[in-house]
């Protein structure tokens, strides 16, 4: 009988530790999958942008210095676009709509954002091995890192 159950602890502690894996792929690849809904109507400007500035360390000087590059009416388009998509300036917005389904299949109701953020964190990273989500990434990336550093400043 102590067999049984040593075997069964042992099933248990695998199949959780694989379903704990899919669940962060899943995240990753909905996440993913959320963005790329909107990729197509971002600017190449914004594209670049994001793409220029998502590995750097000081992601918001970066940013700065590249957006100064680009004449004043790519700047008011490229900050148009970025509020659209991540200030929920659309609560209908396909991003808006699509990040809702994937938070309330992954989280429960009553978890807040800070007790979200490890998991989220983890399927980012997943994100950066996932060819197709380069862009989803870089940008993700960066707003986790400026969150981050925002809540230290707090």
């Amino acid at each position: 009988m102590r067999k049984f159950y040593s075997i069964l602890i042992l099933f248990s502690m695998i199949f959780f530790s694989c379903k704990q894996t899919d669940s962060k792929k899943s995240l990753a690849s909905e996440m993913c999958d959320c963005f790329k809904s909107v990729e197509s109507k971002l600017s190449n400007e914004t594209k670049d942008l994001i793409k220029k500035t998502g590995n750097a360390t000081d992601f918001e000087q970066a940013w700065k210095d590249e957006s100064a590059k680009l004449d004043s009416s790519k700047r008011a388009m490229l900050k148009r676009e970025l509020n659209s998509l991540l200030m929920g300036g659309d609560k209908d917005f396909d991003y808006s709509i699509c990040m809702r389904r994937v938070d309330s299949t992954y989280f429960p109701k009553d978890m807040t954002d800070q007790q979200k953020k490890p998991e989220i964190k983890k399927a980012i990273e997943e994100m950066k091995t996932q060819k197709e989500c380069e862009l989803s990434y870089l940008l993700l990336n960066m707003l986790m890192n400026l969150s981050d550093k925002a809540a230290m400043e707090e």
